[in-house]
């Protein structure tokens, strides 16, 4: 994440390495990789991202994951050394 972070020059993240369930406040974003279930994954999402928030959760998934409330975005070849998929959930 930091290296993604220094070479896209994001000069407005700041990057978090804690357990997702002891955030504390509210945030725009939530990226995590196979860290948690999908579904502990929304609850944490439901509580702390904002209105209009993004969760973003990557896998090491075999075939593309189809989850209720989260749409699957593919990762191809050529971007990384295989491909992956990134579940995205949108907070209303």
């Amino acid at each position: 994440m930091r290296r993604a972070v220094r070479i896209l020059d994001l000069g407005n993240v700041v990057i978090l390495k804690r357990d997702v369930g002891r955030l504390h406040g509210d945030t725009d974003v939530i990226v995590t990789r196979a860290t948690l279930p999908v579904a502990e994954t929304a609850q944490v999402a439901q509580k702390h991202l904002r209105s209009g928030g993004i969760a973003v959760q990557g896998g090491s998934w075999t075939e593309k994951p189809m989850v209720a409330g989260w749409e699957t975005m593919q990762v191809g070849d050529g971007i990384l050394d295989q491909t992956v998929w990134l579940l995205i959930m949108r907070r209303q």
